[in-house]
């Protein structure tokens, strides 16, 4: 379970409930593991949306250093103030992960599709990622991840408020680092993250800066 909450915002200032229920079961060099992760977002204290999404991955240990994952996100919206956006979302990827360095750390290649059908027209759209991040580990039991991502975002419809139809490309970047918290199975972590969207309607472009404090247990 994790809070987020988005301040000083101005009108969209949002605070949000997330679960995660995971399974995992290893079984020779795969890995089969289904999420179910249900959330719950308000906006200045009114309920906005609730998400149910389902992920199931396979995770293949082709060699003892490169592995590929291959998943699939069924996403669920409802959201209260805006119905036109209810509406349900597929999406593929892929993702390499290759290990040169003995004390961990990996180089990660990765492709997404999605695809979003919702209840208005206007939220119709089809978007396709790539994205690349290397981790490695530094010193006194700390790893550091860079990662970036690129994403193409192209609506089916033609919007009924600006008369043309909608097309974002978004940029992202971030680094973090993790390190160990007294025991093997606690850690840390810090990260700040990037995002630039550029659209050809000017009201949905914008930048974000978003800083992470998180404390993970592993059992």
């Amino acid at each position: 379970y994790y809070q987020t909450k988005h301040d000083e915002l101005g009108a969209y200032d949002l605070t949000g409930s997330i679960f995660n229920l995971n399974m995992r079961h290893r079984f020779s060099n795969f890995t089969f593991d289904l999420s179910y992760m249900p959330s719950y977002y308000w906006l200045d204290s009114s309920s906005y949306l609730m998400t149910h999404r389902i992920k199931p991955e396979i995770i293949f240990n082709m060699t003892r250093r490169l592995s590929t994952r291959l998943s699939y996100n069924y996403y669920r919206n409802k959201y209260f103030q805006d119905p036109g956006k209810n509406g349900r979302r597929n999406e593929f990827s892929m993702d390499m992960f290759y290990m040169p360095w003995k004390e961990g750390g990996y180089i990660q290649l990765g492709i997404s599709h999605e695809q979003d059908n919702a209840d208005h027209p206007d939220e119709d759209f089809e978007r396709s990622s790539l994205k690349a991040g290397v981790s490695f580990p530094v010193k006194f039991d700390t790893s550091l991840m860079i990662s970036g991502r690129y994403y193409d975002k192209q609506y089916d419809n033609i919007d009924s408020s600006y008369g043309i139809t909608r097309e974002d490309d978004k940029y992202s970047c971030s680094i973090s680092l993790l390190h160990r918290f007294f025991y093997d199975w606690l850690n840390v972590g810090v990260e700040y993250m990037y995002i630039k969207n550029d659209s050809n309607i000017d009201s949905y472009s914008y930048e974000r800066n978003i800083y992470t404090l998180s404390l993970t247990a592993r059992f």
